[in-house]
């Protein structure tokens, strides 16, 4: 089976040798057949992929951290993410804007993160770590966005986040774009705003939300913002153990409320992948893309200037030693227009 998928994976990656392409595949299948990024335990598994039983488990564990410290300044990682959207006819037409942030002993770490949904899955596509606790801010996000749209079309895709991501200026960076967005807001959010179109205020519109026996009622209402035409919609919260019995949103699509408050559910599909990506990053189990030079495809995050060390810092449970350069994350490559397409709705 493994000389069967080199022969045809290989077609689609002509730049790279044989060894490479082989040995980045038995990392995949490892990764595939153990389901965890771990390469402590995947080495064991190695042999069983190459036919050779007797092969040592430090010999694999080996192999596989060599397939970072060997390619992690080369295209590789591009290529290979170009592959996967070519082979699989990857699209999506949603973008989810998260982040996550945690402390290891004296390092900081807050990976701002651009991903695609496909088929309910959110795949990560460039990010960024910010260093530092607490929410980002206009500036960050736009030039995660910015460096993301550099190698990918984004045009007429619909991002998705929660309530820290908002802003007058985001938001028309955000359409100047072509992106649309859903948003949620915290209660009273541009609440003066909203009062001051025509219809109901916000609070009216709140209470017959809340008084409503419907388990589904959902509300909207276009308003202005800065110039810019927009819709608060507001819903019930389905979650019973709430703080909050509702959910305020705002959004760009001129869409029924109805539409946009089901759009939004999509960002809880990824909660789980998020809070898991967490837990394993504190039990040092956490495999890494990233690069600190901007627009330089890298496969591991820079850690004293020696890429390789952060991983096997993570592993061996010296984190806390780790002093990583902010940068950012590169998953793509230039191509054609000079950006590969996310979705292909108007295509």
């Amino acid at each position: 089976m493994l000389t069967r998928l080199l022969a045809k994976i290989s077609e689609y990656l002509p730049n790279h040798g044989k060894s490479c392409v082989k040995n980045v595949l038995i990392l995949s299948l490892c990764l595939l057949i153990q389901e965890t990024v771990n390469l402590n335990k995947l080495k064991g598994t190695v042999g069983a992929i190459l036919g050779q039983s007797s092969t040592q488990a430090s010999s694999n564990y080996k192999r596989l951290i060599r397939v970072f410290d060997r390619h992690s300044d080369s295209s590789l990682w591009l290529d290979l993410l170009v592959f996967a959207f070519t082979f699989l006819g990857l699209r999506g037409d949603y973008l989810i804007l998260d982040g996550t942030s945690w402390r290891s002993g004296k390092v900081t770490f807050h990976f701002l993160t651009l991903c695609v949904v496909y088929r309910n899955v959110a795949i990560a596509i460039f990010w960024r770590n910010l260093q530092k606790i607490g929410h980002s801010n206009t500036q960050e996000r736009i030039g995660l966005v910015k460096g993301a749209l550099r190698r990918f079309d984004l045009s007429y895709s619909v991002l998705i986040a929660d309530g820290e991501y908002i802003g007058h200026k985001w938001f028309r960076y955000l359409i100047d774009n072509d992106i649309d967005f859903v948003i949620r807001l915290k209660r009273g959010t541009y609440k003066e705003a909203i009062d001051h179109s025509k219809g109901s205020n916000y609070e009216q519109l709140c209470a017959k939300v809340k008084r409503s026996k419907v388990a589904g009622r959902v509300l909207g209402k276009p308003f202005v913002l800065e110039g810019m035409s927009l819709n608060f919609v507001v819903l019930k919260n389905r979650r019973q153990d709430a703080e909050d019995p509702l959910v305020c949103l705002v959004t760009s699509l001129r869409e029924p409320a109805r539409l946009v408050a089901e759009k939004y559910r999509i960002r809880w599909k990824i909660e789980a992948l998020r809070s898991a990506a967490a837990v394993q990053a504190y039990e040092n189990q956490w495999l890494f893309a990233g690069g600190h030079e901007p627009g330089y495809p890298t496969s591991l995050p820079a850690a004293n200037g020696h890429r390789g060390v952060f991983l096997r810092a993570l592993y061996q449970g010296r984190a806390e030693n780790v002093q990583e350069s902010a940068g950012e994350t590169v998953l793509g490559r230039v191509t054609g227009n000079g950006r590969i397409p996310i979705q292909a709705r108007h295509q």
